[in-house]
């Protein structure tokens, strides 16, 4: 009996180093990004010459594997033609595109997400935080399956899952929701 537990286990370690030993790789294979910046700027202009996106970074690389971009505390202006405009940021960010010089499909923001509409002459202040979210610059969306704070002002409003609508300047919380109303913090011009 030992001997065949003896035999099994040697088999067994043999054939562990024979598949293992060569598929192991040094710890430090990762290649280098395609490309690298600090304090990164980039702004798209619409047709007309004015601001439609800007987007500022501590850190950007461009990792070809991923077909991704790795940002560090990504920070996006969104213009609206209605004049509003809306922030969003995060701690961290993937942003999906195949190439380096292709369109940005999607950006996955995590850690302290904050969407802002500041108060201007048509709208409320809006301000959306939750933990991680998915924005969709094509289509100026933004969707989240996490818990949500949206705040107005005198409104806090909470719940699980968000959909918002940068464009028509909507944001609907999806699931689980709660409201806070208080009416003595509620200006209203």
């Amino acid at each position: 009996m030992y001997k065949t537990i003896i035999l099994f286990l040697s088999f067994s370690i043999f054939l562990l180093y024979k598949t293992g030993h060569n598929s192991i790789s040094p710890i430090n294979t990762k290649k280098p990004p395609q490309e690298y910046m600090k304090n990164f700027t980039a702004t798209k202009l619409n047709a007309s010459g004015n601001h439609d996106h800007i987007l500022t970074a501590s850190s950007w690389k461009y990792v070809n594997e991923q077909g991704a971009s790795l940002l560090v505390k990504p920070y996006f202006t969104v213009y609206r033609q209605d004049g509003s405009i809306w922030h969003v940021k995060a701690q961290q960010a993937t942003a999906v595109h195949p190439t380096l010089g292709s369109p940005i499909q999607e950006i996955q923001l995590n850690h302290n997400v904050v969407l802002h509409r500041p108060k201007s002459a048509n709208n409320t202040s809006i301000v959306v935080s939750s933990n991680a979210a998915t924005y969709f610059p094509k289509r100026e969306y933004v969707e989240t399956d996490q818990f949500v704070t949206m705040s107005q002002p005198g409104l806090k409003i909470t719940g699980t899952g968000c959909k918002a609508y940068l464009a028509k300047g909507l944001v609907e919380i999806l699931n689980d929701v709660t409201t806070f109303y208080d009416p003595a913090t509620r200006k209203i011009n």
